[in-house]
């Protein structure tokens, strides 16, 4: 059995997170389109699949709470193509969400309203919420990073 080449991975320079960045916007209102939900600009709510692009573009490690996902790269860099947003709107709307219906509407993990979106939180990463969440954007994030490395092959490492 013949192994797979490791894909070549970029370095997170500015110029290249950026185009990752504007790459994925143009992906994530795709994706809302095909799923009749209005793009709102931007990329609020697409953190998981962003991390799961990142990840694949340029490695690192997943890092993730009950708010948000991201990848730490290893040299240090924090890959956060969505610049959290959309997190302290989603955690305002579990609260209210809460108030109407009880305390079952908050995970263990939630933040509160004013949550760091970067505090890891190790724990929920292995749950099955999770777990399914990020297996379930893999084909999709693979072929996002397929399509962008082919377009950004001028700036591959020899």
């Amino acid at each position: 059995m013949a192994k797979r080449k490791a894909a070549v991975r970029l370095q997170p320079s500015a110029p290249e997170l950026q185009a990752a960045r504007e790459f994925l916007e143009a992906r994530w209102s795709e994706w809302l389109a095909e799923r009749g939900r209005q793009a709102g600009g931007g990329l609020a709510g697409a953190c998981v699949f962003a991390s799961a692009f990142a990840r694949l573009v340029f490695g690192g490690d997943v890092r993730a709470n009950w708010h948000h996902t991201w990848i730490e790269h290893p040299h240090g860099t924090r890959i956060d193509l969505t610049g959290a947003a959309g997190v302290r709107e989603q955690a305002a709307e579990r609260l209210k969400l809460a108030g109407e219906i009880g305390p079952q509407a908050l995970s263990p993990f939630f933040q509160g309203a004013d949550p760091d979106p970067w505090a890891d939180q190790p724990a929920f990463r292995v749950t099955r919420d999770f777990q399914d969440t990020w297996a379930s954007v893999q084909p999709r994030a693979r072929a996002w990073a397929r399509e962008f490395r082919a377009s950004r092959a001028d700036a591959m490492p020899a």
